[in-house]
């Protein structure tokens, strides 16, 4: 099971934990750094974190601004966001290091 590089709690289904998705986020933001332009789909699939804790924890990064994304129109209709880091998503963590978030 995955955990916060952080505070090292485990990602486990139904668990939460106050700042949960600042923990999701920055978890999420490292392995996107490594493996650029994927969906959310396959970030859960690789992750091994819930499909619905990963689309709550990249719209936060989202807001918070740390990944950007690339919108790409599915087959079958409807659309597919591919993520990548942001500029700055490495000095959003480290403030949020220093506040005491993560």
């Amino acid at each position: 099971m995955p955990s916060c590089a952080y505070c090292q709690r485990e990602f486990r289904p139904g668990l939460s934990w106050g700042n949960v998705n600042f923990c999701r986020a920055g978890f999420l933001t490292d392995y996107i750094r490594d493996h650029p332009g994927k969906s959310g789909w396959e970030i859960s699939k690789a992750t091994g974190l819930l499909y619905s804790d990963v689309a709550k924890a990249l719209t936060k990064a989202r807001e918070w601004e740390l990944v950007a994304w690339d919108v790409e129109e599915r087959d079958s209709g409807g659309q597919r966001f591919r993520y990548r880091l942001a500029p700055g998503a490495n000095e959003v963590i480290a403030q949020w290091k220093e506040q005491g978030r993560l």
